[in-house]
């Protein structure tokens, strides 16, 4: 959102009127809706590679890990939720370190007293970037 700053001259002096807002519009360009097209498309493949992953995965085994060259990495694992705090998992050379699943879901720190919990991840390292954010 762009800021304007109105001011007025009066016999010479400068006096702030008010400040106005001004939204500016983003419309993409077609090669970026192309582009957002394919890394939609990508995204749900990658989504669905690991989703059939999972499926197979059992609690307490290593996480499965495909390796598809340099440009995308993955790995998917069922973990124990009182185990997670502090697993690290490396993936493509990238290196996810976990917090407690009790401050994932934003609860007290002994949300999982008398409660056995499975949480499936899924993780993913590409080569570059896939996500982009604003208007340029």
């Amino acid at each position: 959102m762009a800021r304007r700053r109105l001011r007025r001259s009066i016999w010479n002096q400068t006096e702030d009127e008010e400040e106005e807002e001004v939204e500016e519009e983003y419309l993409p360009s077609e090669e970026d809706e192309d582009a957002n097209k394919k890394v939609e498309s990508l995204l749900g493949v990658v989504g669905s590679a690991q989703g059939s992953l999972l499926a197979s995965a059992v609690v307490g085994e290593e996480p499965a890990r495909v390796e598809a060259g340099g440009k995308v990495n993955m790995a998917v694992g069922f973990f124990d939720a009182g185990e997670l705090d502090g697993r690290v998992v490396g993936v493509g050379g990238a290196t996810y370190v976990f917090p407690s699943y009790c401050s994932i879901v934003g609860e007290p720190d002994d949300c999982l007293t008398n409660k056995s919990i499975t949480v499936g991840i899924q993780m993913a390292k590409w080569s570059n970037q896939v996500h982009g954010y604003g208007g340029g």
